[in-house]
């Protein structure tokens, strides 16, 4: 019953948070359509990628948002030896 005041009420429910989108597709497909749009692009491989945080909700527009922040921390496969590692993070301390 499109255009319906009830479903009118219900759309509105949905965009203010109210109703979750439960139904395909999975927010791991969308994760994964994320990382590989930022692979060789953003980072070398997304393998890199140490922290997630995914929420799906409803829009009159639908889109994907990926925020990308850099960490401060030496990846664990890195050839800095942990004395360099802490040499520098002395040196750039205040």
């Amino acid at each position: 019953m499109p255009g319906s005041p009830r479903s009118n009420k219900r759309r509105l429910a949905a965009l203010a948070g109210e109703i979750a989108p439960t139904a395909r597709p999975d927010i791991d497909n969308y994760i994964k359509t994320a990382l590989d749009a930022i692979n060789t692009i953003v980072v070398t491989d997304d393998a890199q990628v140490v922290e997630i945080r995914a929420r799906k909700q409803f829009s009159d527009q639908p889109k994907l948002v990926a925020t990308i922040v850099p960490l401060d921390a030496v990846a664990s496969n890195s050839r800095a030896t942990q004395r360099e590692v802490i040499t520098a993070a002395e040196e750039a301390a205040p």
